[in-house]
């Protein structure tokens, strides 16, 4: 699988190719995002990670994670739900014990 040309780090990202640093939750933010990133490697803490992914035509963001050979999916929204709060909030939940993971909607 190709690693994720962005990483953001749970309230900024760093350009790779320019070392420019864009803080989310800022119209830069989105702007970046819809300049045709398509996917980024999120971390809000060291053990709490996830990948975003954008599906569909109707351009809808996923986070993916696999934890014990399990593949984990949860829906995003649209590129202005990509902010600080809802990253964080998706990184906590998909990163649940396995347990936690599994009754978590019941």
């Amino acid at each position: 699988m190709k690693r994720c040309e962005y990483i953001v780090n749970r309230t900024y990202v760093t350009l790779p190719t320019s070392g420019l640093t864009i803080n989310l939750d800022t119209p830069e933010w989105l702007d970046f995002v819809e300049s045709g990133v398509n996917s980024f490697h999120y971390i809000y803490h060291r053990n709490c990670t996830f990948t975003a992914t954008l599906r569909g035509s109707n351009n809808y963001w996923y986070a993916t994670k696999t934890v014990l050979n399990n593949k984990r999916n949860l829906y995003i929204g649209k590129t202005e739900s990509l902010t600080v709060e809802k990253l964080s909030s998706i990184a906590r939940e998909i990163n649940l014990p396995e347990l936690a993971w599994r009754v978590r909607k019941c």
